[in-house]
Parts: structure tokens; sequence; C-alpha cells
């Protein structure tokens, strides 16, 4: 799946968690967003600690809560319910940022997204 056909489908699963989904490579440079909303940053193996803290200050600078989750160096799988156990940081309308170019959305038999894989 491209990057921007997982854009798609992450956007379509934003309505029932009443959040948007963003990917966002951190790999190439840290995040720049511009509204205050609350952000959980997901990345995977290949991400250094230090550009991971630069990410999550650059939007901490901004006011947003954030939230990072860090990979045990390994291909980590997040599924939604995984990423629900974070609601009472997020919160309604929060954003979260897969930081990861090759990510991509699981689907089950029925084509519905069911889970995000970041990694090789």
């Amino acid at each position: 799946m491209k990057q921007e056909e997982a854009v798609r489908a992450a956007a379509a699963l934003g309505s029932p968690f009443g959040r948007r989904f963003f990917l966002y490579d951190l790999s190439a440079e840290a995040p720049d967003f511009s509204e205050d909303v609350p952000v959980l940053l997901l990345n995977p193996k290949g991400l250094s600690f230090g550009r991971a803290v630069s990410a999550a200050l650059a939007v901490r600078d901004a006011d947003t809560p954030v939230g990072v989750s860090f990979g045990n160096g390994d291909t980590f799988v997040t599924t939604l319910e995984a990423i629900g156990e974070y609601d009472e940081l997020l919160g309604a309308g929060a954003v979260v940022v897969i930081g990861c170019s090759n990510t991509r959305f699981l689907e089950d038999e029925d084509g519905d997204v069911c889970g995000i894989v970041s990694g090789e």
C-alpha cells in the first residue's frame, strides 16, 4: 500500500474514534503540527532515540500533549484496540502519528482495517 493510500485509509479510521490519523516519516525530520491537539507518536526501529525526543519536543513546544511509544528494535504491530488504551491521554479529536515511511495497515477478511504495522 502506497503512503498516500495508507493516509486515506487512516483518515477513514478517524470517524469511529473521534480522532484523525497521520502518517509521518519521523526519520526524515521533526514533525511540525499547527493544530493544538494531543499527539501520539508511534515509532518503529530505525528511528534514533535522539530524533524521537527531538520530534516529541518539537510538538511539546507547541503546547501539545505528546505520548511517545518506543519499539524494542523488532517490528511491532499496534492494533486499534491498543491505541484505544491511550484514550485517557489523547481524548477525543487526538492525532495519532505513526512515524514510519513504510507503515501499512492490516485488513480483515471483510477488507476493514484492523491494525497497523510499522517496520520492515
